[in-house]
């Protein structure tokens, strides 16, 4: 899954800090997984109660959610149904306000405020800092395949442009961590090994040539994170 790292980076990095000891140590991993959820929600990484219990091993039950309240979560994990498939979820788009009145959603716990970093760094990353060129993109899609009267995500998947959008990813997630250490910290909150099945499940991957992402802009996507970053301080 593309935005695992990115996400990471983006959020509070107090609380995120392995050394704070203002924070408990169930404290951030609760937080930290919280910043993940909505992506996890969506993959359906967590299929039932004993995965779930598995996955938040280590929090206090003050700091994070039920299991019944993450299945209604599930189901809602952006906060805003797409209008033609009412049963996927626009994720580039969430609908914040809908997520703060959710009865279930209490953001005294720090499993919640991590939900509502994530939410907000997708409507940052997607819609507010010019991180990607999707004009550009829409193009060489069209080019590529030519007209599209109807959406095919697996003709998108198989496409050579889909192939370079992702590529894209890669090569951010590098400069994430070279930027951020994101791996070292979360690693230390996490454990090693749980972050290391967190990035096998979502296909985490870094380049191994050097080479400039073709749509996304590294400039405008580091101001996007540090932007981010203080607001959640």
């Amino acid at each position: 899954m593309a935005g695992v790292l990115l996400h990471l980076a983006m959020g509070d990095p107090e609380k995120t800090d392995p050394e704070n000891s203002h924070y408990s140590s169930s404290f951030k991993k609760a937080y930290t997984l919280g910043l993940l959820l909505p992506d996890i929600a969506k993959r359906d990484f967590i299929g039932n109660e004993e995965e779930f219990n598995r996955f938040f091993e280590g929090c206090s039950r003050d700091d994070i959610l039920t299991y019944e309240e993450y299945l209604s979560f599930q189901k809602n994990h952006h906060f805003n149904p797409n209008r033609q498939n009412p049963s996927q979820q626009d994720t580039r788009n969430p609908n914040l306000t809908d997520f703060m009145n959710a009865e279930y959603v209490d953001l005294g716990k720090p499993v919640w405020q991590g939900v509502l970093c994530h939410l907000k760094g997708d409507r940052a990353f997607y819609n507010e800092s010019d991180c990607i060129d999707f004009e550009r993109l829409a193009e060489d899609y069209r080019r590529e395949v030519g007209a599209i009267d109807e959406w095919d995500e697996d003709k998108w998947g198989s496409s050579k442009t889909a192939k370079v959008y992702y590529n894209d990813y890669n090569l951010l997630n590098r400069c994430i961590e070279e930027q951020y250490g994101v791996l070292e910290r979360v690693g230390r909150i996490l454990s090693a090994p749980f972050l290391d099945e967190i990035l096998r499940g979502f296909n985490v991957r870094f380049p191994e040539e050097d080479a400039e992402p073709v749509y996304m802009n590294l400039e405008n996507i580091r101001k996007c994170i540090d932007r981010l970053r203080m607001k959640e301080m």
